[in-house]
């Protein structure tokens, strides 16, 4: 199968380009964005250049694209306009590019966040979405723009909704930070027991995104939720990580936050099983 991967250079395009290469098995193309005052190779692609997207996907012509590329979390809130350019806007170009080049399927990292906060049992893909912050927002647009485009052709879709993800390049995980702390430098955390999240290993996510690549479908607009499907307080991410005498910590009181995934279709239609590493985290 000929693949073309957005965002190869990113803590998830890393590991799923490492995966790819172990099994050659794909013709791959990996885009990154470009380098300033480095000479640019085919892969050398920024997503907001609508041409230069169009042109790689045209020249390649995969039979899935795998897009990963985006702007996450709080670097959405600093450049609002970048964010969209990059989120919704280059989606918004593969979709359409697709479309007229013969790609069979799209596979789309979105995210959990676009749940918002205001579930206190797993949730499920039907569920109703609250995006709240900009990289929500972006995400729920994005999805959108995708579900739009199959309806209105012969395009699959998949959207994997990720969960918190940890592992190898996911330093700024909260199992990282905690891992990595000291006694000088204790990690902040939002109370022990209200402060609820489903942590996915890496490997867990590419292993769902390598399924979905040619899972049968009962929809062209699939969505899926990528966890553990396990709820796991501050309190039970210390234990799993060794106690109080491994990490070191600080509790400051917050609001309940609860965010885990029923991962029921998932299993049912990818084949997906989770990886629990978290004590070897």
């Amino acid at each position: 199968m000929k693949i073309l991967v957005t965002g190869s250079a990113g803590r998830l395009g890393v590991q799923l380009q490492r995966r790819f290469t172990s099994e050659p098995e794909h013709d791959v193309l990996y885009l990154r964005n470009p380098k300033k005052d480095t000479p640019r190779g085919p892969g050398d692609v920024d997503v907001t250049d609508s041409l230069a997207l169009t042109n790689a996907i045209q020249q390649f012509g995969p039979h899935a694209i795998v897009h990963l590329a985006s702007i996450a979390g709080a670097a959405c809130e600093e450049d609002v306009a970048r964010a969209y350019a990059v989120n919704v806007d280059a989606v918004g170009t593969i979709a359409e590019a697709a479309k007229r080049h013969g790609v069979g399927r799209i596979l789309f990292a979105s995210t959990s966040a676009v749940y918002g906060d205001q579930y206190d049992r797993p949730v499920r893909e039907d569920d109703e979405l609250h995006p709240g912050s900009t990289y929500a927002k972006t995400k729920f647009e994005a999805e959108q723009i995708l579900a739009s485009a199959a309806e209105a052709s012969s395009l699959e879709t998949i959207s994997l909704r990720i969960f918190n993800v940890y592992g190898p390049g996911f330093d700024g995980s909260l199992i990282s930070k905690l891992r990595a702390s000291t006694p000088e430098s204790p990690v902040h955390l939002r109370d022990l027991d209200a402060f609820v999240r489903d942590y996915s290993h890496v490997d867990a996510v590419v292993d769902a995104i390598n399924a979905a690549l040619n899972a049968e479908l009962q929809s062209r607009a699939a969505v899926f939720n990528i966890g553990s499907g396990t709820p796991t307080s501050n309190r039970d991410l210390i234990e799993l990580l060794g106690g109080s005498g491994a990490v070191h910590f600080e509790v400051a009181p917050g609001g309940y936050s609860y965010s885990c995934a029923d991962i029921s279709a998932a299993t049912r239609v990818l084949g997906f099983a989770p990886i629990s590493r978290l004590a070897n985290a």
